[in-house]
């Protein structure tokens, strides 16, 4: 009879804004505020914005931008996501919904050579032309995409399986996690 093994899942989709992308979303906005890199809007009692404050700039196509979205809006600061087209419409509405204001890029016909696809492109010459108004994290060349892992989700992995962990699987996005 095969040895048996004891199978777990660790559920991360119990996370504040739905994914193990919450994790690196927290770290990357965390250190803009520790180096003073982000301002939140300002408004009059009327709502009328007087300082759009300096927010986030990032192109997404999935989670790990839903998590800045909603972790931004919740400090206060502005989102602009960069999505390519193929990204889903549902995708798209719960950015919105999360406060970012979102571009679609077809990234076809506007393809940025030597930075990647043209999502990517478009949300650097934000940071880079409104350096003012918006910083990018830049979650595929973060290191704290990776580090927030080290840090919290490896830790938790080892103390809740009481060290008897020996292979974990994980899907693939930015690669971060």
């Amino acid at each position: 009879a095969p040895d048996a093994f004891t199978l777990y899942g660790k559920l991360e989709w119990l996370n504040p804004f739905g994914s193990i992308k919450d994790r690196a979303a927290w770290a990357m906005l965390r250190d803009l505020e520790e180096r003073g890199q982000l301002r939140p809007s300002t408004r009059r009692a009327d709502g009328t914005v007087t300082d759009a404050g300096r927010g986030i700039v990032e192109p997404t196509s999935g989670n790990t931008g839903l998590s800045l979205a909603a972790l931004a809006s919740a400090r206060g600061y502005s989102m602009r996501a960069v999505v390519p087209q193929k990204v889903p419409l549902e995708k798209r509405v719960l950015l919105r919904i999360a406060g970012a204001d979102v571009d679609v890029i077809n990234d076809q016909l506007c393809p940025s050579p030597g930075m990647g696809e043209g999502s990517i492109g478009i949300a650097k010459s934000y940071a880079k032309a409104q350096g003012d108004r918006y910083v990018m994290p830049n979650q595929y060349e973060n290191q704290l995409n990776v580090q927030a892992h080290i840090r919290t989700t490896g830790p938790e992995i080892w103390r809740q399986t009481q060290g008897k962990v020996t292979h974990v699987f994980l899907s693939l996005g930015t690669a971060g996690t």
